[in-house]
């Protein structure tokens, strides 16, 4: 075979290889052309708004986006996406998007609110990422809108906190009753006892003094039951004195009745907080050293009470049976019981975070925290 037959061998051979490279980038096309459509497709008729941002501009929405907003197609197209976001969240918003693009740790989901076309604002849950559109770097954002859902949630924390005022109203009412009526019906009853035994004869003193005087040994018993009923119905202490005078009372008589020994450290001397901040605190506390009653079979308590960085702390912590977190959070409420409920209520309708640490044979500890700058 001469050279110039190899070398046309070689060139046919090239220009089959060359045509079937040709085809495979055709099928490769056409395979990327079909997931391009179906991507369209999807992010077209996706329920979430869908939105792609490059140089601070919105360079592609879905129609959901447009929707929620009320603008059409080409409107706005030279506006900073920041002119749709409100005033308030502006900074935000901003420093997200830039540490996004340079890759920096920023949150993976947060809250924005949107200004519509008609001036109403909107909250979105947006989630962002980092994409490649057109040769270059962009952010890529979904988002929901909650607007219904958190102004029910806020629908509900205002009801969760006037259901606790009425509940703290009812008990104030019960344990006025109870101290003023029946209170005052028993001291009677112990000072008649007292004037019955100076009026009687000797003979008859004698017959029936020690009767009197276990009778009296009884309504001082029930005096004392009654007003400690009362103190836990209505703790009047901490509206007259605050709530760490309020504690302390509680913690000495936790102590007496039980016989556990509480171990505390409280470094606040005083406090000027709002009295639904107290009484709520003050019931959480209680709350927590009645389940260390019902079910931690503990020998001693810490309790702790500070503050720091603005915000008030409370912690209860026991050193008792302990229980299984997550066997209770899978529980209904009936099942679990309506301490751990109303706890987690209090914090919430006063603003606070509760968190509740507990393992097997580990003890539980309760700590409440509250912003005082809030």
């Amino acid at each position: 075979m001469s050279q110039t037959d190899k070398t046309k061998d070689q060139l046919l051979e090239e220009l089959d290889m060359l045509r079937q490279r040709i085809d495979q980038l055709e099928m490769a096309e056409d395979s990327l052309r079909e997931a391009e459509e179906q991507y369209r497709t999807l992010v077209e008729r996706a329920n979430d708004a869908i939105i792609i941002i490059q140089d601070e501009k919105t360079v592609y929405r879905n129609p959901t986006y447009e929707n929620l907003l009320g603008y059409g197609v080409n409107e706005t197209t030279d506006q900073s996406f920041l002119d749709f976001v409100v005033p308030e969240d502006r900074e935000t918003v901003s420093q997200h998007y830039y540490k996004r693009l340079q890759g920096e740790q920023v949150p993976d989901e947060y809250e924005v609110r949107l200004m519509t076309r008609s001036g109403e604002a909107v909250t979105m849950e947006v989630k962002p990422c980092v994409i490649e559109y057109k040769g270059a770097s962009a952010i890529m954002v979904v988002m929901r809108n909650v607007t219904e859902r958190r102004r029910m949630e806020n629908a509900l924390e205002r009801m969760r906190s006037r259901l606790l005022n009425l509940l703290e109203s009812e008990r104030s009412r019960i344990s006025r009753v109870l101290h003023d009526t029946i209170g005052q019906n028993i001291g009677i009853l112990d000072f008649n006892l007292a004037t019955i035994v100076e009026i009687l004869d000797a003979t008859s003193r004698e017959s029936i003094s020690g009767l009197i005087d276990n009778m009296r040994n009884v309504i001082r018993e029930t005096g004392d039951k009654l007003r400690d009923i009362s103190s836990g119905l209505h703790p009047r202490l901490v509206q007259e004195l605050g709530l760490v005078a309020g504690v302390h009372n509680l913690i000495d008589r936790f102590q007496g009745g039980t016989g556990i020994e509480v171990h505390s450290s409280i470094h606040i001397q005083d406090l000027d907080i709002d009295e639904a901040v107290e009484v709520n605190l003050y019931r959480i506390v209680q709350e927590a050293l009645t389940n260390i009653v019902k079910h931690s079979k503990c020998s001693s308590v810490l309790f702790e009470m500070s503050v720091g960085d603005g915000r008030l702390g409370v912690m209860v912590k026991d050193n008792g049976t302990g229980f299984s977190l997550k066997d209770v959070s899978q529980r209904d409420i009936e099942q679990r019981g309506m301490g751990l409920f109303i706890m987690e209520e209090r914090a919430k309708a006063i603003g606070g975070r509760l968190q509740i640490n507990s393992e097997q044979d580990q003890g539980t500890a309760v700590q409440v925290e509250v912003d005082l700058e809030a």
